[in-house]
């Protein structure tokens, strides 16, 4: 599909990107990008909204500015002429992208699917993301009374906090909590089983939600990873390894290889052991 691009506001710390690939488009899609990306065109949710028939509108920051240098008046006005095109505006982001899909979905009553959101910035996680140490700029988050906010999120992670205090569990009209999720991966471990591309297709098409996004044990390539390793601990070996290679299936990393690595290692030694 050929996408036509155009900047339609940017200064040093922030960018706005217009993404059109579809003649009579009639669903904008608004993408916010996450902590450690830098400004550019295309990010997190434009493939979706290219594939789903949406347009898409992706704001990215300056690598750690946490969209602080982004006020909700400067997007108002530079997208002053886009919003009125299009019969429906959604706003989607994880992590950071999620809590800026919340906190700018004031400028146009939009409907607003957040994964994880956090804003690292915030006093609240001072401690916790040093490395991205930002003046918090920003007002609180305010909800527009027309707006429709789903919010997915590990209830035991850190982000639990920040979304009762900072968020507000009243402002949230679909929350989906999923446990043992955890805050980084949690895309793509809800893609791996494809509930995270149905719920998409399902919202930005306009379609009837026919299931919330969730996992079992066995499609969660961390918590796979976890069992095993503390099996490993226990010495069940036997045990550790098919949940590892299945991880591994699922996402390869290095700390999954790791431990298959000293699974088999031990299994091997168990097997050398005298009787």
């Amino acid at each position: 599909m050929d996408i036509q691009s155009s900047v339609v506001a940017e200064t040093a710390d922030y960018q706005i990107t217009l993404n059109q690939g579809h003649t009579e488009a009639t669903v904008l899609l608004v993408t916010f990008d996450y902590i450690g990306a830098d400004k550019k065109p295309r990010g997190f949710g434009t493939s979706q909204a290219m594939a789903n028939g949406a347009d898409n509108l992706h704001v990215s920051q300056r690598q750690g500015t946490s969209y602080q240098y982004l006020s909700r008046a400067a997007l108002a006005s530079a997208t002053r002429d886009i919003f009125p095109n299009y019969a429906r505006v959604l706003f989607f982001g994880h992590s950071l992208g999620g809590y800026a899909a919340l906190y700018f979905s004031w400028v146009q009553n939009a409907e607003v699917f957040a994964i994880c959101p956090r804003c690292p910035a915030h006093p609240m996680f001072s401690r916790l993301l040093t490395k991205y140490s930002q003046k918090f700029l920003h007002e609180p988050i305010q909800k527009s009374p027309d707006s429709f906010w789903t919010v997915l999120w590990d209830p035991e992670d850190h982000d639990n906090r920040f979304i009762e205090n900072f968020v507000g569990l009243k402002n949230i009209d679909r929350d989906i909590r999923v446990q043992e999720l955890g805050h980084d991966n949690a895309p793509k471990i809800l893609t791996l089983n494809g509930s995270l591309q149905r719920y998409l297709v399902e919202w930005i098409t306009q379609r009837p939600i026919s299931a919330l996004p969730s996992f079992d044990e066995g499609s969660n390539f961390i918590l796979l990873r976890k069992t095993a390793e503390n099996l490993i601990k226990l010495r069940k070996f036997r045990e550790a390894v098919p949940l590892l290679e299945k991880s591994i299936r699922l996402s390869d990393t290095p700390k999954a290889r790791n431990l298959l690595v000293a699974a088999q290692k031990g299994l091997a030694s168990d097997h050398r052991a005298p009787t």
